[in-house]
This record gives structure tokens, C-alpha cells and sequence, in this order.
């Protein structure tokens, strides 16, 4: 299980406030507009966007302030999709 809980990242002057659980054996779809902090989540999550408040655990683990390296060996990586082809 994801849980984040009461979350605030920060990536440069973007503050992101984030609430969420997803149950084991779940799948997820995160979806919004351009800007809206999706792949400032996911980065969150994988230890690469600050995470100035709030809990990140998955398992029960927690994440917040791990290196990435430290998230990964947790079971928790990022991967940003290539851009599209136009």
C-alpha cells in the first residue's frame, strides 16, 4: 500500500499538497492538466522533489527525506514517460 498523508513537496516555487492511498495490488491512474503536479508526486514519492510536510510510506515504510537510491531499495522508483513524437 501507497499512503501519503497531509504530503507537501516543493519544487521550486511549485508547493504541492497531496493526499492518497492506494491499496496493494492496486492500479492507479494519475491524470490532470499540464502543471498540475503529477510528475511532481511521483518524483515526491521516489525521493527526488522534497517532501516538506506530511508522511510518504509504502508498506508502512516511511520515504520522506530518503535519498532516492534508499526509496528504490524500498520498492519505490520513478521513471518519466519520453516525450511524444510530433
Amino acid at each position: 500500500m501507497i499512503a501519503i498523508e497531509r504530503m507537501v513537496a516543493q519544487s521550486g516555487a511549485f508547493r504541492l499538497h497531496a493526499d492518497l492511498t492506494i491499496p496493494k495490488g492496486a492500479f492507479c491512474a494519475l491524470i490532470g492538466p499540464s502543471g498540475g503536479g503529477k510528475s511532481t508526486l511521483l518524483l515526491a514519492i521516489a525521493g527526488f522533489v522534497p517532501v516538506i510536510g506530511g508522511r510518504v510510506s509504502v508498506a508502512g515504510r516511511a520515504l520522506a527525506g530518503l535519498a532516492p537510491a534508499a526509496a528504490a531499495a524500498a520498492g519505490c522508483a520513478a521513471r518519466t514517460a519520453p516525450p511524444s513524437p510530433r
